[in-house]
């Protein structure tokens, strides 16, 4: 600012020399003018930088406002319902026999196999406890808000252990893999039939939880376990949150998994149970060409197979395993299935497919499938 007149001064004085007075004095004047017009400017650049600054530190403020309410809501659900077993941490150490069997790595923590006194098949997830508070948290909201549920198609939550510093959740044990590791079999794919029930039932596991106030954040195609039926069950509920009452979104710091992240949440910050369709989607998408959410080239599954989709040169994309050359009705129904998937992948999240829709669609696409 200061500089501003500085430089307007000069100018007027070299255009007294140059000019003579009269004019040198309009110029004066002129850059006078200016200068004072800066004044108001400058202020309110100050003004909108404080602004935002405040922005910041308020969101901040509702986030961990609403990480509290989340927490005492989920236990207040909590209440109401019947509580789910306790046990001692020798009692995990002697069904897993010391954490000796590793099945699986999520957000949260380890989930190791184990077997229960009884003879029940059970996994349990050892939280991370690098992070006290967060693993703190962490068990809190999962065990207040899977205790309540129960749903076919969401994995059952069996007992807990908080014991000294150890904070451990025990759930029934799924153990046909997930569907994940059943599409990147090469040896024994699951046929169209089979991949549109787990597809089917999986939606209708988030149409549930959505019902039930919950936001799964992180469904992937490795948290959609398998039984010996090839029944699907939901689980990884470590990034999971109680929808807020009547909002439309909230504020919240979840971690998404790299390929099935939602570009609105990137972009905003803030979660709805759209996130839950979107990465939905991207499970579609992998249903239908085989393909892992992030390829080979770090390019993303979305951004590979979505244009052909978009474009009706489905067959580009198409896995052929099943069947090198579908019949018309699983054509059909793939093509629905494909549709589905990319109305789920709208950028814009209240552009998105409803749960609700999804379900019924996939319920059509079976079928039409188990008829062709």
């Amino acid at each position: 600012m200061a500089l501003s007149v500085r430089k307007a001064l000069l100018l007027a004085g070299i255009a007294l020399v140059i000019t003579g007075l009269p004019t040198a004095a309009k110029l004066v004047r002129w850059f006078t003018v200016i200068s004072m017009l800066f004044q108001p400017v400058a202020a309110a650049r100050e003004i909108m930088a404080d602004c935002q600054e405040l922005a910041r530190c308020v969101q901040m403020i509702l986030r961990e406002v609403n990480r509290i309410i989340d927490f005492f809501l989920n236990l207040y659900a909590a209440w109401y319902h019947e509580e789910v077993e306790k046990y001692t941490l020798a009692q995990i150490r002697a069904a897993t026999n010391n954490f000796a069997h590793l099945i699986g790595q999520g957000v949260s923590g380890r989930v190791y196999g184990g077997t229960l006194g009884d003879g029940r098949m059970v996994a349990v997830k050892r939280l991370k406890d690098c992070l006290r508070r967060r693993a703190e948290d962490t068990f809190g909201m999962e065990l207040a808000l899977l205790q309540p549920l129960s749903h076919d198609h969401v994995v059952r939550l069996v007992g807990s252990c908080a014991d000294g510093e150890h904070r451990i959740l025990v759930y029934e044990h799924i153990d046909n893999g997930t569907l994940r590791d059943h599409l990147n079999n090469n040896g024994a794919p699951p046929s169209w039939i089979t991949r549109v029930q787990v597809l089917l039932g999986a939606a209708r596991a988030i149409e549930y939880l959505h019902g039930e106030d919950v936001i799964h954040s992180n469904v992937t195609s490795a948290n959609i376990l398998l039984d010996r039926s090839l029944t699907p069950r939901v689980s990884g509920f470590g990034a999971s949150v109680r929808r807020a009452p009547g909002v439309a979104s909230q504020a919240v710091d979840v971690v998404q998994t790299e390929g099935y992240r939602d570009p609105e949440y990137d972009r905003t910050r803030r979660l709805k149970p759209a996130t839950d369709v979107y990465s939905l989607g991207v499970v579609m998408l992998e249903v239908l060409t085989g393909q892992p959410p992030v390829r080979a080239n770090n390019a993303t599954l979305v951004s590979w197979a979505l244009p052909s989709i978009q474009a009706r040169k489905m067959d580009d994309v198409l896995d052929r395993r099943p069947t090198s050359n579908p019949s018309p009705g699983q054509r059909k129904a793939l093509k629905m299935v494909a549709k589905t998937a990319a109305s789920c992948l709208c950028r814009d999240g209240d552009s998105r497919r409803a749960i609700s829709h999804v379900v019924t669609e996939l319920e059509e696409t079976l079928k039409l499938i188990c008829n062709g």
